[in-house]
C-alpha cells in the first residue's frame, strides 16, 4: 500500500505516529528505515510487510484521500480495538474482506470512492455498534444483505453510485435511529417498502436514479423530521399520497422524471419550510392547486412536462424561479404535409424542431427573404411546410468582440409578432395564433435557455453563454445538470463536492493534468451558469481562459467543492475587469 504526502517532513511525521520504529531509528531519514520504500522524491511511501498486529492498540485508522492501491489487507481485521476506519477516496480494488466482521467495536466504516467490487458481505450485520456505513462510489453489485437490519445504532447509510440491484430490504425499517439513507444511482427495482415509515428520525432520504416501481407509500408521511426527499429518475407511479403534507420540515422535494399520475395534492400547501419543489416530467393532471401559494419560502418550482391545465394561481407569481411548461398532449389533427412537426410555444415545445424544416423554410438563406442585415447577422422571414411563419437569425462570424454587441444584437432582431424565442444563437418567432393564460411565451430547448428570458424577453450574448455552460456541465456529468442549476439559482445552503458530479461511467481521474483540466472546465461552466447575467463571462474570456496555462491545484481534488469553484471564478473575473479598466 502507498501513502502520499505533500512533503517528506509530513511523511516522516505520519510514519512516526504508527509507532513501529524505535526513537533511535527515526532520527534517520524515513526512506532509510527498515520496511519502508520511497520514490525519488520521498513523497510516496510503500510499506513492505507492515505487520498490523503490532498496532493492536490502534482505535482510529484514517488513510483517506491518498493513493492506496491493491486489496484491503486482511491484517487490518486483527485491529480488534478499532472504532474508526476510513479508507475512502483511494484506488483500492478487489472485494471487501468478510473478516471485517471481526472489528466489532467499529462505529465508523468508510470505504467510499474506491474500486471495491463484489457483493456487500452479509457479515457486516455483526458490526452492531456501527453508526456510519459508507460504501458509495464503488463497483459493488448484488443485493443489500438482509442482515443490515441488525445495525440498530446506524445513523448514516451511504451506498450511492454502485451497481446494487434487487429489492430494498424491509429490514431497513428496523433502523429507528437512522438520519441519512443514500441509495441513489443504483439499479434497485422494488417498490419503496412501507417499513420506511418506521424511520421517524430520518432527515435525508435520497433514492434517485434507480428503477423503483410501485407508488410512494402513505407511510412516508410518518417521516416528520425529513428535510430532503429525492426520489427523482425512477419509475414511481400512482398518486402522490396526501400524507406528504405531514412533512412539515421538508426543505427540498424532488420527484422529477417518474410516471406519477393524479392531481397535485392540495396538502402540499402545508409544507411550510419547502424551498424547492420539482414535479416535472410526470403524468400529473388537473390544475395547479392554489394551496401552493401558502409556501412562503418556496423559491424554485418546476412542473414542466405534465398535462396540467388552467392558469397560474396569483399567489405563485412571487416564486423566484418558476417553470410551468405545459405538456404536449397528443390530439387528432387534420392531415397536413408537414414532415417534422411544427414550432410550438415553450408550453408545448419538446426540443425536436427539425433541421430539415429550417433549411427548407429559408431556402438556404435566400436574399429574397432577408428582412434586415446588421453588423452581427441577418434576419430572414420564412414559412414552414405547415404554414407557420417564423423569423430566423443567421449570425455572422465574429472577427473580434465588441462591447456594443449586446445593444446591436437586440436592435437587429425584428419581431413579426409580439413575442419571440431563443435557442442558442437562433432567434425564432412564435406563431401569432398561439394562446396561453400567461403573459409571454418563450421557447427553446428547455433546460438550456437562460432563466432571465422568462421575464426580460431579451436575447443577448449572455443567454448564449448560459446555454454554453449547460452543455459543458452536461458533458462533464453525463446527464442534464438540472439539479446543479437549481442549487445555483436558489442560493441553496447545500454544497456539492466536484468529484461527486462527474460522469460515473468514466474512470475516476487520477492524473494531475486531467484533474486540473476538469477543475478549469467545471469552474468556467459554473461561471457561465451564474444567475446574474452580468456576472457571466464573455465567450472571449472563456476562450482565453481555456487557452491559458492551467494552474496547479491548491488542495486535493477530493476536497474541491462547487462553491469553491464559483468563488474562484468570481475572484478571477473581478481581477480581469479591474485590469481591463486600469488599462
Amino acid at each position: 500500500m502507498a501513502i502520499i504526502s505533500d512533503s517528506s517532513c509530513n511523511m516522516k511525521s505520519i510514519i512516526c505516529n504508527i509507532g513501529r520504529w524505535p526513537p533511535f531509528v527515526t532520527t534517520l531519514p524515513h526512506c532509510a528505515w527498515l520496511g519502508v520504500l520511497c520514490d525519488a522524491s520521498g513523497s510516496e511511501v510503500i510499506f513492505s510487510n507492515l505487520n498490523f498486529s503490532l498496532l493492536s492498540s490502534l482505535t482510529l485508522l484514517d488513510f483517506s484521500h491518498n493513493r492506496l492501491a491493491g486489496k484491503i489487507p486482511l491484517q487490518i481485521c486483527t485491529l480488534s480495538r478499532l472504532t474508526y476506519l476510513d479508507l475512502s477516496s483511494n484506488s483500492l480494488t478487489s472485494e471487501l474482506p468478510p473478516c471485517v466482521q471481526n472489528l466489532t467495536r467499529l462505529q465508523v466504516l468508510n470505504i467510499g470512492v474506491n474500486y471495491i467490487s463484489g457483493s456487500i458481505p452479509a457479515k457486516l450485520g455483526n458490526l452492531e455498534r456501527l453508526t456510519n456505513l459508507d460504501l458509495k462510489y464503488n463497483l459493488l453489485n448484488g443485493a443489500i444483505p438482509l442482515t443490515i437490519g441488525r445495525l440498530h445504532n446506524l445513523r448514516s447509510l451511504r451506498f450511492s453510485s454502485n451497481n446494487l440491484s434487487g429489492s430494498i430490504p424491509l429490514e431497513l425499517g428496523n433502523l429507528a435511529k437512522m438520519n441519512v439513507i443514500d441509495l441513489s444511482f443504483n439499479n434497485f427495482t422494488s417498490p419503496i417498502p412501507s417499513s420506511i415509515g418506521n424511520l421517524t428520525s430520518l432527515t435525508n432520504l435520497s433514492w434517485r436514479g434507480n428503477k423503483l416501481g410501485g407508488s410512494i407509500p402513505p407511510e412516508i408521511g410518518n417521516l416528520t423530521n425529513l428535510t430532503y426527499l429525492y426520489l427523482q429518475e425512477n419509475k414511481l407511479g400512482g398518486c402522490i399520497p396526501s400524507q406528504i403534507g405531514n412533512l412539515k420540515s421538508l426543505v427540498e422535494l424532488n420527484l422529477h422524471e417518474n410516471i406519477i399520475e393524479c392531481a397535485i395534492p392540495s396538502e402540499m400547501g402545508d409544507l411550510r419550510d419547502l424551498q424547492q419543489l420539482d414535479l416535472s416530467s410526470n403524468n400529473l393532471v388537473g390544475e395547479i392547486p392554489v394551496e401552493l401559494g401558502k409556501l412562503r419560502l418556496l423559491n424554485y418550482l418546476d412542473l414542466r412536462s405534465n398535462p396540467l391545465f388552467g392558469s397560474i394561481p396569483d399567489n405563485l407569481r412571487v416564486v423566484e424561479y418558476c417553470f410551468l411548461f405545459r405538456h404536449a398532449t397528443k390530439t387528432e389533427q387534420p392531415k397536413t404535409t408537414e414532415k417534422n412537426g411544427n414550432f410550438l410555444s415553450i408550453w408545448n415545445y419538446d426540443g425536436r424542431i427539425a433541421y430539415e424544416d429550417i433549411i427548407d423554410a429559408r431556402e438556404d438563406f435566400d436574399l429574397r427573404y432577408c428582412i434586415e442585415t446588421g453588423g452581427y447577422g441577418s434576419v430572414y422571414r420564412a414559412r414552414l411546410p405547415n404554414g407557420k411563419v417564423v423569423a430566423l437569425k443567421k449570425l455572422h462570424r465574429l472577427e473580434a468582440e465588441d462591447p456594443s454587441f449586446d445593444k446591436s444584437f437586440r436592435n437587429e432582431v425584428k419581431l413579426l409578432t409580439e413575442a419571440f424565442v431563443s435557442d442558442f444563437g437562433t432567434a425564432r418567432l412564435l406563431d401569432h395564433d398561439s394562446s396561453s393564460n400567461f403573459t409571454a411565451n418563450i421557447a427553446g430547448t428547455y433546460g438550456y435557455i437562460a432563466p432571465e428570458l422568462a421575464y426580460t424577453l431579451v436575447v443577448n450574448e449572455k443567454c448564449d453563454v448560459y446555454s454554453f455552460g449547460v452543455v459543458i456541465m452536461e458533458t462533464m456529468m453525463g446527464e442534464h445538470p438540472r439539479d446543479i442549476i437549481s442549487i445555483l439559482l436558489t442560493s441553496s445552503g447545500e454544497d456539492i463536492m466536484l468529484h461527486k458530479i462527474l460522469d460515473r461511467r468514466l474512470p475516476f481521474p487520477r492524473e494531475n493534468s486531467i484533474v486540473r483540466s476538469i477543475v478549469l472546465i467545471v469552474s468556467l461552466a459554473l461561471a457561465c451558469l451564474s444567475a446574474n447575467p452580468k456576472s457571466r463571462p464573455t465567450m472571449k474570456q472563456v476562450s482565453e481562459t481555456f487557452l491559458a496555462q492551467k494552474s496547479p491545484l491548491a488542495q486535493p481534488f477530493h476536497e474541491i467543492s462547487l462553491a469553491q469553484l464559483r468563488y474562484m471564478n468570481r475572484s478571477r473575473l473581478e481581477g480581469e475587469s479591474t485590469e481591463a479598466s486600469s488599462g
